[in-house]
């Protein structure tokens, strides 16, 4: 085993158990947050001005993270995105509303530095033959510790309602004791030799700052990025879907004639275990992306979608985006097993484009790829805050109208860069 891929399995094995330990956390926020003195109302609005801060703040710290990567490099800047996920699961010891929004914003902050710095990270441990794989792996372990996650709080605390003062005592001391079991793992974190003496004169370079916001610029001016840039834009808008639309739609559906936590719960397993299966297939059968191309897979990407969006069609009733109802579906009554699957379909669809996107960046634009990740979690953030705000006054239907239209979009603009690269690779070998 060389020591490159070492270092991924070790980077995927530290952030396990910090993604495990923040998911869980973030699960159980609504939970926490319903005491006597605060209640649901008043967490709703919360909430809702928490998940407007957080993705302002994540999206304008985008442009910022590749300076402070040149700067402090990969191990300490991945250190600093985590310690802000450590506050925030310290936090609800004693959770307040009004540092519950502070935290937010560094929440914001870190979450850009992580997922970016990740992205560099595999980006220095990858070549062309190994890049698809290394990205499979990595997110194979992020998406094992949601699926744990979910099924650790499907059988713990499906339907219930509120968490005792002490029982949220011992899991958050559990929580962060394995959030700094990751944390400290990071501080071993290696760089590839090859690149140790490019980072050290980077670091010792003020004018780093400046030359990376340019090259930032000067890459998303690129046809090519620009092109991405759709696909990038749609995930953040699927994403948002899922998780602030979907979900809910599901437990309005008085139809289906299921609890809202056992629902939200088994949709979370299910679009893990998607995803588990989606990364786990490349991070096994990478050099499958050599012999058949990127575009291949984001092709499947697009129809696992597709199917997903065709079947909420027919299953949920389009007045579901807006509260609970008992309309009628196309599908009458709905199929509970139909809802769930949508789950399952939109993970492993989401596993095969993002693991694509990680590879592309850290492949084909592996020179400027702390800057491609950075315009890569800037649209998505992008997308999704537009998603959310939209997703107030368009029906269910309207917004998967928008989601197919885009899909496509995207699927295209990502086959003409796959080919264009593709293209290129002869003509630079000697």
């Amino acid at each position: 085993m060389d020591s490159k891929l070492m270092n991924i399995l070790f980077m995927s094995l530290a952030f396990f158990t910090i993604f495990f330990a923040f998911q869980t956390t973030a699960s159980l926020q609504k939970k926490i947050l319903r005491t006597e003195h605060q209640k649901e109302h008043s967490f709703e609005n919360s909430a809702f001005t928490s998940l407007g801060i957080y993705y302002f703040v994540f999206a304008a710290t985008c442009w910022f993270v590749p300076p402070l990567v040149a700067v402090v490099g990969p191990r300490w800047s991945l250190v600093i995105g985590t310690i802000t996920y450590l506050l925030f699961i310290v936090h609800f010891y004693h959770p307040f509303e009004w540092l519950l929004y502070s935290l937010n914003i560094t929440l914001g902050v870190g979450s850009a530095i992580i997922y970016i710095t990740q992205g560099n990270y595999i980006a220095r441990n990858s070549d062309d033959s190994s890049v698809t794989r290394n990205s499979g792996i990595f997110l194979t372990f992020q998406q094992a510790s949601y699926m744990i996650s979910a099924i650790l709080l499907y059988f713990k605390y499906a339907n219930v309602e509120e968490i005792e003062d002490m029982d949220r005592y011992i899991i958050m001391s559990v929580l962060t004791f394995i959030c700094i079991i990751g944390l400290v793992m990071l501080f071993f974190l290696r760089l590839p030799q090859s690149n140790q003496s490019i980072d050290k004169e980077t670091h010792n370079s003020c004018s780093a700052v400046f030359v990376t916001i340019r090259d930032n610029i000067m890459l998303l001016l690129e046809r090519d990025m620009l092109l991405l840039v759709v696909l990038f834009f749609y995930t953040g808008l699927v994403q948002a879907f899922y998780n602030g639309v979907y979900g809910p739609a599901m437990s309005f559906t008085q139809n289906l004639n299921m609890q809202p936590d056992e629902l939200s719960f088994t949709g979370y397993i299910l679009k893990g275990c998607g995803g588990f299966l989606g990364s786990l297939f490349f991070a096994i059968l990478g050099d499958m992306t050599i012999r058949w191309g990127r575009d291949v897979f984001m092709y499947l990407a697009g129809v696992f979608h597709l199917f997903t969006f065709i079947i909420i069609y027919l299953n949920i009733p389009n007045e579901s985006s807006f509260g609970e109802n008992q309309a009628a579906s196309i599908i009458d009554p709905p199929n509970f097993y139909l809802a769930i699957a949508c789950s399952f379909l939109y993970g492993l669809g989401a596993a095969f484009y993002t693991v694509h996107i990680y590879s592309m960046l850290a492949g084909a634009f592996v020179a400027e790829s702390t800057a491609g990740f950075g315009i890569y979690k800037f649209f998505q953030c992008l997308g999704c805050a537009l998603a959310y705000l939209y997703s107030k006054y368009a029906s269910l239907y309207i917004q998967m109208g928008i989601l197919i239209v885009l899909l496509i979009a995207a699927v295209v603009c990502f086959a003409i860069v796959e080919r264009s690269v593709r293209a290129k690779q002869p003509a630079e070998q000697p």
